[in-house]
């Protein structure tokens, strides 16, 4: 049970994070690919 709380908690804050993303690049587009490269980097480490 523990396992997939700790899941699911992975999973809502990277959705959050992909929402944010998203939101921060509609907002100021000054250099989204530097935003998507860092969250490429970022994902997978998780």
């Amino acid at each position: 049970a523990a396992i997939l709380l700790n899941f699911i908690s992975i999973y809502i804050r990277y959705a959050w994070y992909d929402w944010f993303v998203r939101e921060f690049i509609e907002e100021n587009s000054c250099q989204p690919t530097n935003l998507n490269k860092r969250y490429q980097k970022e994902v997978p480490s998780a």
